[in-house]
């Protein structure tokens, strides 16, 4: 949420900067917020950098976690399940399964979250800036939304195939490579 609003900063600062600023030709204003300008993208790069370790680290905390737990649970199945012709099936979606749930939580959640904040942050910005327009980004944003629901949920039917596919090709490979 932090990272959300210092990326706000710049458009604000430069306008400040044209409305103010340029027409009053203070050079020493116009210095002071030039450096303010360019100092913002200096702290939108560090607060990035420092989001993208923190979710890295808690996604590599979640996948780790998870493949411990799935392995538990292989543990404890009985060995007739685990050498039936159904146990590539088993390695492939214990591998495709963390990895999934490692980018929905990575590029999904979080992203969701961080578009969602970033919304909000926008349609301050745009308040301040001018009503009307934040009128006509009102009624323009439920379309938006409309749309990209229609969208996702073409995508995850999309997805859904795709991981299917997926696991017939890795259960094939794993036949062929143990039979070499």
């Amino acid at each position: 949420m932090i990272a959300t609003i210092i990326a706000l900063i710049p458009a604000q600062v430069l306008r400040i900067l044209i409305d103010s600023v340029i027409l009053s030709q203070d050079m020493n204003k116009l210095l002071l917020v030039s450096l303010i300008y360019a100092g913002s993208y200096l702290l939108i790069g560090s607060s990035t950098f420092i989001k993208d370790v923190i979710m890295l680290s808690i996604s590599q905390f979640i996948a780790t976690n998870l493949k411990k737990k799935m392995m538990g649970h292989v543990e404890k199945l009985k060995y007739k399940k685990l050498v039936n012709p159904d146990s590539k099936t088993l390695e492939s979606y214990f591998n495709n399964d963390v990895k999934l749930i490692n980018e929905l939580f990575t590029f999904g959640v979080v992203n969701i979250a961080n578009d969602l904040f970033k919304m909000i942050a926008i349609i301050i910005s745009i308040f301040i800036y001018s009503y009307l327009f934040l009128l006509i980004v009102l009624i323009v944003l439920p379309i938006i939304m409309m749309f990209t629901f229609f969208v996702r949920k073409r995508m995850l039917k999309a997805q859904f195939q795709t991981k299917t596919l997926e696991s017939r090709v890795n259960k094939v490979l794993l036949e062929n490579v143990e039979k070499n």
